[in-house]
Formats: structure tokens, C-alpha cells, sequence
């Protein structure tokens, strides 16, 4: 109540202010992520954000106080970031701290699982193809798993002469047949997760050695028959099956092909064989001849190859040309004929390479005690020469051909002793032959 004072006036009682400053604790800063953290994988991009609660944010200075990272990773001081690429797998455990703006701090255990990448085989299919005879190497690639790896064969059969190595996946060796090979390869890491895949691998020939066509020269004399061989500079590996195959190309005043440009054993193909590791061609026949033919032109002979059903024929395939040279006429045979009294006939046989004749001379040589009046006769073969190696029946014959020519004696036949003939083409004069 009011007090009263000495002169009679009142005045209020004292008052007690009584001033309460409230004071809120902050929470306990701790570290609020769970543990463990999400796993990560091997060469997998890896994020995770850890978070901090209570204290006085912001929060900073994150870092690990005990324990290793996975390898790979690293924890962002400034945010709390844990990130990177794992390089390793396992289970590790470490220890986090935080601290909050006054400096207050907190830690938290934590464990955190790299799991190692899917086991995969990387080597693609199909794989670099190797040569019979010679030294084949090509070691399979795994990715993934938990070192160290295993190799093996799931199914199938690798190529005749190579293995394949369960440590290191390495398909080495020696092949030993041409063909193409389909197996599929597993490989095994140490927590037996195994992987498969599927490979093809070719084995082809080994290249030819080189090619060489003996006993036909650059240039051929018409109407002879060679003997033609094949061989090999050095042995080949595996059986060869071949052929040998003839070509004319006619270089004839009056062209056409030579059906006399062939093999002795018929036609202008010749198959032949050449054993393993051997070098010399064998043909059906023991010796291989060749007939040049009688006209003028170039003789081509290829020869191909193959084994086990490949060919194996170089590029450009092994050839030998010669030439038939346009010559003068040769003369086979000279006869006399139908002889009569006062008349007969001269038969001459003979080629010209390049199918044509332009004058046939008879020489005419009396007889003992006998005079003629007519010792020699030459006569124009242009014409007669041009129809006949134009025509369809010279065909048959190259460039060979029968000459009839007739004549007529005034007088005693007995007088002419001996005659020769000489042909004559653009090249020049046949050798003088005789009659028979």
C-alpha cells in the first residue's frame, strides 16, 4: 500500500524490477549420415554428400581423423563431399569429423563398401587370324572381378596346335591346319564369379614361297615341244593342289588361234600336285611337254594353287610368256605326184607363222646327158595363200598347209633329174627342200 510521509503527502512504495534474460542451450552438433554409406563400385563415379546437425552452422572443416578412404576417393573439407573414382575394391571403416562455427566438433564412424566391377572378358571376337606353321600369340583381356584370374575352356576346341594358358589367358603355339575354330573362353576371379565369352579364330595358309616355270624360253621356236616345270623356291607346309593353264594370243598377218598350241597330254589345262614341305609340281604325266604350234603369237601359261579347298594363288599368279616369232616358211616335206608322161604334181607340206605365203619357187636340175629348157618357176602365192588362211578349214591347222602345184612337160620327163622348192613370205625365204 502507499506510504505516508512527514509533511502529510503520499508517495508509491518501491518497486522491484526483476529482468530475466532468457538463454537457449543450441543441440549437441553430431553427424547425422547413416553408416555404412552406400557402396560404390571399381571405375564407377562415387558422390556422397555427408550432413551435420546441432552446433552453430554453417559447418566446415570436414575431415577424416582416423581410418583410410577407399582409394580413389577424397572428402571435400569445405561441404562434406565424399567423391571421386574407386580404383580398389574392399570394406573399409574410417572416421569423420566435422566442426561448427564456434569451433565445437563431432565425429562419426563409418564404413563403406567398393564393390569390385562386373568380371567381364574384353578380348573382341574374332580374334587376329595366324598362319599354319607359323608361331601364333594373343593373350585374352578380363576387366572387373577380384584379382587374380583364371582361364580356361568352356566349350568348343581351340585350333590344332595352340593352348591356352589358365594363368595369364594367353592362346599360344604352332598351328597345324588351315580352317576356322568357334570355342568360348571363361575366366574366373578369386571370389569364383566367372565370365564367358565366345571367340571364332581363323587359321589361313601361310603365303606362297615364290613361283618358278622352267624349260619354255622368252622366245619358242614354232613347232618344237618343251618340257615345262614348276617349282617352289623352298618347301611348303601343307599339300598343294594346282593347275597350270595355256593361253595363245595369235600375232598372224592372216590371225587365228593354234589348236596346236596345247599340252602333249591333251587340251591347255594341266593339273599338278606338289607334296608337303616339297618344291617340285608333279603331273599326271612323267614329263609335262608343251607344243608351240606353228603360228605367230605369244603362249601364256598361270598357274594356281590351292589347299585344303583355299586358294592360295599369289596376286598377280605366277606366269611364264614366250613368243612365237613371225618367221620365213619352213617346208615339211617336198613329193612328186600323178605322174604321167608329160604331166605331174609337187606336193609341198608346209608353215608359215605368219599365215602367209607370197611366192613358191621350182628349181628344176636335168637329168645326166639331158638339157632343160626351163630351169626354174616362180609363181605368185598372195592370192591363193589369202584364201586359204582366211578360211574357215585353216583353222584346224595353224599355220600349215598343203601346196598341189601341177605341171606340164613338152618333152621327155626322164630329162628333169632333181627339183627343189623354196616359199617365200614377208620375213623371208624357206631353206631349199628336195623332193622326195
Amino acid at each position: 500500500m502507499p506510504n505516508r510521509n512527514s509533511t502529510g503527502g503520499w508517495w508509491p512504495s518501491a518497486a522491484l524490477l526483476l529482468v530475466f534474460f532468457a538463454h537457449t542451450a543450441a543441440g549437441q552438433l553430431n553427424i547425422t549420415t547413416s553408416s555404412p554409406l552406400p557402396a560404390g563400385t571399381v571405375g564407377g563415379a562415387y558422390s556422397q554428400s555427408l550432413v551435420a546437425a546441432g552446433g552453430t552452422p554453417p559447418y566446415s572443416d570436414w575431415k577424416v581423423v582416423g581410418g583410410i578412404l577407399p582409394a580413389g576417393l577424397s572428402l571435400d573439407a569445405a561441404n562434406g563431399r565424399l567423391a571421386g573414382t574407386p580404383t580398389a575394391a574392399g570394406t573399409l571403416s574410417f572416421t569423420v569429423q566435422v566442426k561448427d562455427s564456434t569451433g565445437r566438433s563431432a565425429t562419426k564412424d563409418f564404413v563403406l563398401t567398393i564393390q569390385a566391377a562386373p568380371l567381364l572378358i574384353t578380348t573382341a571376337s574374332p580374334l587376329p587370324g595366324g598362319y599354319v606353321g607359323q608361331a601364333y600369340s594373343q593373350t585374352l583381356a578380363a576387366s572387373g572381378g577380384v584379382a587374380p584370374h583364371t582361364w580356361g575352356l568352356a566349350e568348343g576346341t581351340l585350333p590344332a596346335g595352340l593352348t591356352l594358358a589358365a594363368s595369364s589367358g594367353r592362346i599360344s603355339g604352332t598351328p597345324t591346319a588351315v580352317g576356322t575354330s568357334s570355342f568360348a573362353i571363361a575366366v574366373t576371379d578369386s571370389a569364383r564369379k566367372t565370365a564367358t565369352k565366345a571367340f571364332t579364330l581363323s587359321i589361313d595358309p601361310p603365303a606362297l614361297p615364290s613361283v618358278q616355270i622352267f624349260g619354255l624360253a622368252d622366245s619358242a621356236e614354232p613347232a618344237q615341244q618343251p618340257v615345262v616345270r614348276l617349282t617352289l623356291s623352298s618347301g611348303y607346309p601343307l599339300p598343294i593342289t594346282g593347275r597350270l593353264s595355256l593361253t595363245f594370243e595369235p600375232d598372224a598377218v592372216n590371225p587365228s588361234d593354234d589348236p596346236a598350241v596345247a599340252f602333249a597330254t591333251g587340251g591347255r589345262h594341266a593339273d599338278f600336285t606338289i607334296a608337303a614341305n616339297a618344291t617340285e609340281a608333279h603331273f599326271p604325266a612323267d614329263s609335262l611337254a608343251l607344243q608351240t604350234g606353228t603360228v605367230a603369237g605369244t603362249i601364256r601359261l598361270r598357274a594356281t594353287f590351292q589347299t585344303g579347298g583355299r586358294d592360295i594363288t599369289p596376286s598377280p599368279a605366277p606366269e611364264k610368256v614366250s613368243h612365237v616369232l613371225r618367221s620365213a616358211p619352213v617346208i615339211s616335206t617336198v613329193q612328186v605326184e600323178n605322174k604321167t608322161t608329160s604331166s605331174f604334181e609337187v606336193v609341198v607340206k608346209a608353215f608359215s607363222t605368219p599365215r602367209q605365203i607370197t611366192q613358191a619357187t621350182f628349181r628344176f636340175t636335168a637329168a645326166a646327158g639331158a638339157s632343160l629348157q626351163t630351169t626354174e618357176i616362180s609363181l605368185s602365192m598372195t592370192d591363193l595363200a589369202n584364201a586359204w588362211f582366211q578360211g574357215q578349214e585353216s583353222r584346224s591347222y595353224g599355220s600349215q598347209f598343203t601346196l598341189r602345184q601341177a605341171f606340164t612337160v613338152q618333152g621327155d620327163l626322164r630329162a628333169i633329174g632333181s627339183l627343189s622348192v623354196t616359199l617365200i613370205n614377208s620375213i623371208g625365204a624357206s631353206s631349199a627342200v628336195g623332193a622326195g
